[in-house]
């Protein structure tokens, strides 16, 4: 890479955040579940029911490690929210 700023030439590559998008796809997640949970418009039944549809590894082209990702931040988000029981598993 060479700019204008610094005339010499610098080897650097461009980085892949795909861990910070999933893990916030978990947070986004988690947020709106346990929202719906918690209010009542959804049963935990249907909640876990989502989660088992949704948290597959095609969510994430087949990436186990992506997917990993994503529990994690739905699991550290409804955490975070008082009186959300809800899990990734």
């Amino acid at each position: 890479m060479q700019s204008i700023f610094y005339p010499i030439k610098l080897k650097s590559q461009q980085l892949e955040n795909k861990e910070i998008l999933y893990y916030g796809m978990g947070i986004g997640m988690a947020g709106a579940l346990c929202d719906f949970h918690m209010g009542k418009a959804i049963t935990t039944f249907q909640a876990n029911m989502f989660l088992g549809n949704t948290l597959k590894t095609e969510l994430t082209q087949g990436n186990k490690e992506h997917l990993q990702y994503v529990k994690d931040g739905f699991n550290e988000m409804s955490k975070t929210l008082k009186g959300c029981t809800l899990k990734a598993r």
